[in-house]
C-alpha cells in the first residue's frame, strides 16, 4: 500500500556556509540531510512509510556507510508493550522542523505516527559546527487510552554493508572501584564473519567504557557512544553471508512505564566518522564531547586546576590540620582545596562535625577562599550510614542494592522523597559552607532496586535509578546553583 504523509510544517535550511551544520528537506522525496562540511547523514520516508538511514558520509576521505540490500536500517527501535517500532513499521509524517542550537548546531525533529495510531515518535538529530558527529535520540508518545511499558530499545541502531570487508572492533575496560591492572586497557578483537558479536557491557559497576569504534581494513572507521549511566550491553557482529555489519545497544532490565497520552524519551547516542587509526577515532570522539557534551569549564585559562586532597589523611582530619595544609597548599600554587570523606557527623548526615571544625567549616572554606583557593567538599550523595538521621527517619530510602560504601547503605535516587531531600541537602550544604566544587566518587552510582514501595517500577530501577536518579539529582543541584562544578 502506498501511504502519503501528512506535512504540517516544511523548514527548509539552504546556502551552505563553510564549517557550519545545516538540515535540508526535501519534499518530494521526503529526505533529509544534515551536513557540516564534515560528515552527511540522510534519512527518509519511503513512499510506503518506512522511516530509514540512507547514507552517512565522511567528506573529508569520501568514505561511506550506507545500509545493506539484505537488512534496511532505521534509527528506531523500541518495543513498548505488544508493539514494535523499528525498520519494518510503516508511518506517516506529522511535523517536522529544524531549530538552531548552542554551541552552534542545528537540530532537526522529524514527528511520525504508525498507521495504526498506537504511537507517536519523533525522531531527534543533531549536527554541530566543525564536528564529524551525529548525535540522536528517539521521543516516544503513548497514543493508546491505557499505560504501556518500554520494555527493548536500541541505543546503537545501525545496520551497514560490509563491502566484503573484514572489521575490527575496539573498546576499552572501565575504570572500577576495585583497582585492577586492566583498568583503562583497549582492546582490540576482529570480527568473526558467522555473526557472532564482540560485547561492550557498560555503565554503573559494568566493564568497559560506554564508547565503541569499528574499522575496515581499509582504514575507514566509525564510532559511536551512548550517554547512558545505566547498564547496557552493547554489541557490533558481522554477517559475511548476508553482507553487513550491525549494532545493537540494549538498556538492561528496562520496565519503564507510560502513562496514556505521556512521553518517553531515549537516552542520546552518538555516532561519528574517522578514517585512520585507533588515535584518530579517539580525539576526535574527544573534540566532540569537550565542545559539545561536558560541561564548559570554569575558567578556560587555569582549568584543570592544581588541587590538593585530604585524603591522604583519611578521615582523621579537623580544623587546624587543613589550615596548616591550606597555607602549605597555597604556597604552592594550589588552586582547588578539597576537603574529602571525614567531615561530616556521619555519611548521609551532612552536617560539619562540630568536634573536628569547633570554629566552622564556612569558617575553614572562607580562609581557604582568603588564601586565593577554591574549596571543595565531598558529598557522597548515594549513600547513608544507617544511624544516620535520614535512615532512621526513612529506613525504606534504601535500594535493595548495597554497594557497603564504608558501613553506609545505599540510597535508592529515583525514590522521589529521597531524591527530593538529596537535592536540599546538596543546596544547603553548598550556601552553609560556601562550596565551589563537589567530589563524589564511584563507579556504581546506579544502584539496583526492586522495592514495590518506592515511586519506581520494582523492574525498572537500572532506567529510573540513572535518568530519573543520579541525573536528575545532580542537574536540580546544578541549576540551582551554577557557579558550583
Amino acid at each position: 500500500m502506498r501511504c502519503f504523509g501528512i506535512v504540517l510544517s516544511i523548514t527548509l535550511m539552504t546556502g551552505p556556509v563553510l564549517g557550519g551544520a545545516q538540515s535540508n528537506f526535501d519534499s518530494n522525496q521526503n529526505s533529509w540531510t544534515l551536513s557540516n562540511g564534515l560528515i552527511r547523514a540522510t534519512f527518509q520516508l519511503t513512499a510506503e512509510g518506512f522511516f530509514l538511514t540512507r547514507q552517512i558520509s565522511d567528506l573529508t576521505s569520501g568514505d561511506q556507510w550506507a545500509p545493506s540490500l539484505n537488512r534496511p536500517t532505521s534509527p528506531i527501535r523500541i518495543q513498548a508493550g505488544g508493539d514494535l517500532f523499528d525498520a519494518k513499521t510503516q508511518f506517516i509524517l506529522v511535523n517536522q522542523y529544524a531549530a538552531s542550537i548552542a554551541p552552534g548546531g542545528v537540530s532537526q525533529s522529524i514527528v511520525l505516527q504508525d498507521l495504526r495510531g498506537r504511537a507517536q515518535l519523533t525522531v531527534l538529530l543533531e549536527l554541530f559546527n566543525d564536528s564529524p558527529v551525529l548525535r540522536y535520540s528517539l521521543k516516544y508518545k503513548n497514543l493508546t487510552q491505557a499505560a504501556t511499558h518500554i520494555t527493548s530499545l536500541n541505543l546503537v541502531p545501525w545496520t551497514f554493508d560490509d563491502l566484503g570487508k573484514r572489521y575490527t572492533a575496539f573498546r576499552v575496560n572501565q575504570w572500577s572501584v576495585a583497582s585492577k591492572p586492566e583498568n583503562f586497557q583497549p582492546l582490540q578483537s576482529l570480527l568473526d564473519t558467522s555473526g557472532s558479536g564482540i560485547q561492550v557491557y557498560s555503565g554503573s559497576a559494568g566493564q568497559q567504557c560506554g564508547w565503541l569504534a569499528l574499522r575496515d581494513s581499509d582504514q575507514r572507521g566509525l564510532f559511536t557512544g551512548w550517554e547512558f549511566d545505566g547498564r547496557t550491553k552493547t554489541t557490533v557482529s558481522q554477517d559475511g553471508t548476508k553482507g553487513y555489519v550491525q549494532f545493537n545497544s540494549a538498556v538492561l532490565d528496562l520496565n519503564h512505564a507510560v502513562p496514556a497520552q505521556s512521553e518517553f524519551q531515549v537516552p542520546f547516542a552518538f555516532i561519528g566518522l574517522f578514517h585512520g587509526d585507533w588515535d584518530e577515532a579517539g580525539y576526535r570522539t574527544q573534540r566532540f564531547v569537550e565542545s559539545v557534551l561536558a560541561k564548559p569549564a570554569p575558567d578556560s585559562k587555569a582549568f584543570p586546576y592544581v588541587s590538593w586532597d585530604s585524603w591522604a589523611y583519611q578521615d582523621k582530619i579537623d580544623e587546624q590540620t587543613l589550615r596548616r595544609n591550606a597555607i602549605i597548599a597555597a604556597g604552592l600554587g594550589v588552586q582547588l582545596f578539597i576537603v574529602d570523606l571525614g567531615w561530616a557527623r556521619g555519611i548521609g548526615n551532612w552536617h560539619a562535625d562540630p568536634a573536628k571544625f569547633p570554629g566552622g567549616l564556612g569558617a575553614l572554606s572562607d580562609y581557604v577562599h582568603s588564601l586565593g583557593m577554591k574549596f571543595g567538599l565531598h558529598f557522597a550523595l548515594a549513600e547513608a550510614d544507617p544511624a544516620s538521621p535520614v535512615l532512621q527517619d526513612h529506613p525504606d530510602w534504601t535500594a535493595t542494592d548495597d554497594s557497603n560504601y564504608f558501613g553506609a547503605k545505599s540510597l535508592c535516587l529515583s525514590n522521589q522523597p529521597a531524591q527530593d531531600w538529596l537535592i536540599q541537602e546538596g543546596i544547603r550544604m553548598i550556601d552553609e559552607y560556601h562550596v565551589d566544587w563537589i567530589l563524589q566518587d564511584g563507579q556504581n552510582m546506579v544502584k539496583q532496586c526492586t522495592k514495590s514501595t518506592h515511586t519506581h517500577d520494582p523492574a525498572d530501577s537500572n532506567y529510573a535509578n540513572a535518568v530519573q536518579g543520579i541525573n536528575a539529582v545532580v542537574s536540580a543541584i546544578q541549576q540551582a546553583r551554577p557557579k558550583v562544578f
